[in-house]
């Protein structure tokens, strides 16, 4: 086994490399997520054909799944720097393929673009560990709420100008900027990390590795399940909201740009607050309170075809996004203290993703024969569920 360490010295020049990367990120995805199911729907794509997409590519999706555990582990072995990298070529290659089927009108192009987008989820436990690493341990929950202020920030200006194109000139001139946006993440990230993993190089026991990325601790298994259980009763509306709210109340790509618009000016001028309160309260509290505000914004969502209420649905969505990151960030890399971080972090979401990869599928299928409750209804009541479950389980 690698002797690699982490530094001892925070690498704190890496937090503001890694917010760079997350504002311009955040300046195309504002844009590329306003357009993306659209665009899908455009191409033919039913809700139910993109629920099994995102079911296999998506933030919950078998690929991200699979993919984290192993990242991972080897990255605490291997060092952060090249998952990071490979990661951001895989996204790179993701986008691309969007600008093919934009250009051909082809919807076999979103195969490739659903595969390497899921893929890309290799980075995601590298990129919380190594927030963690850059900042003191104190400062944990503020560290998150940076990151997340800085990626959401630009998407308050973006989503309704990502929408407005759409609507004027098609989708292939927002594929195009989001592909040379990505480009330059990649070239920050390659000339400006800092590697915050130390080495003596020794021979990797690769088996050792695999073992670790995939047993979780028996003291851990009650989170671990709390943990799926949430993430499959959220993961039946996160990935395909914007479809089923577009399809259901007809809404046009201007009027879903300005309901993310609110969804991201609500969560980013809440983050940095969230973080202080995290770091001085603990994390418990925010979870619970993060459960409560999902509820509000499905219910709203459910029971009024309104704007206004919608854009008030969208507020109290951003608040149960805004207190759920850095509050599960928080509490997880706090128990996985000196057990290999990023390994921690991917063995909790692969865990999570084992159980909840078939959400969005399921959720597409609820809609599509239910129409909007039939995803909503349930996500309601399994949200009450796990809420009262962490009054139980968290410590």
């Amino acid at each position: 086994m690698s002797c690699m360490q982490r530094s001892r010295k925070p690498v704190r020049r890496n937090l503001w490399v890694m917010a760079s990367v997350a504002f311009i990120n955040g300046f195309y995805m504002g844009m590329f997520l306003v357009v993306q199911q659209p665009f899908m729907l455009e191409l033919g794509a039913s809700m139910s054909l993109i629920g099994v997409l995102m079911s296999i590519g998506g933030r919950g999706g078998i690929l991200a799944t699979l993919v984290q555990p192993f990242s991972g582990s080897l990255s605490d072995v291997l060092g952060r720097k090249p998952f990071l990298l490979w990661a951001r070529m895989l996204i790179l290659g993701s986008l691309l393929s969007y600008l093919l089927a934009s250009l051909t009108r082809n919807w076999l192009f979103l195969l490739p673009a659903t595969i390497f987008s899921g893929l890309s989820a290799m980075s995601w436990p590298v990129w919380d560990a190594t927030v963690v690493e850059s900042v003191g341990s104190s400062k944990r929950g503020m560290a998150y709420s940076i990151m997340m202020f800085f990626s959401t920030l630009p998407g308050i200006f973006t989503r309704p100008l990502g929408g407005y194109i759409a609507d004027k000139r098609g989708y292939t001139p927002i594929f195009v900027l989001s592909a040379i946006l990505e480009l330059s993440c990649l070239l920050i990230l390659l000339l400006l990390f800092r590697e915050t993993i130390s080495s003596e190089r020794k021979k990797v026991d690769l088996s050792e590795v695999l073992k670790s990325s995939l047993i979780p601790p028996r003291s851990e298994l009650k989170l671990y399940l709390l943990l799926a259980l949430d993430a499959f009763v959220w993961g039946m509306v996160i990935s395909i909201l914007p479809g089923m709210l577009t399809d259901t109340y007809g809404l046009t790509n201007l009027e879903l740009g300005l309901m993310m618009t609110v969804f991201s000016a609500v969560w980013t001028l809440s983050q940095l607050p969230v973080g202080k309160l995290v770091d001085k309260f603990g994390p418990k509290m925010l979870l619970v309170l993060s459960e409560v505000f999902g509820i509000v914004a499905m219910a709203l969502f459910l029971t009024s075809p309104n704007f206004v209420v919608l854009l008030v649905a969208q507020g109290a969505w951003g608040l149960c996004i805004s207190t759920w990151i850095p509050s599960l960030m928080s509490y997880i890399t706090s128990r996985a203290e000196g057990k290999g971080m990023a390994g921690s972090l991917g063995r909790v979401n692969a865990v999570r993703g084992i159980l909840s990869f078939p959400a969005p599928a399921v959720g597409g299928i609820l809609y599509d024969r239910f129409g909007l409750p039939g995803p909503l209804m349930p996500t309601i009541l399994g949200a009450l569920l796990v809420m009262l479950l962490m009054l139980e389980v968290l410590k």
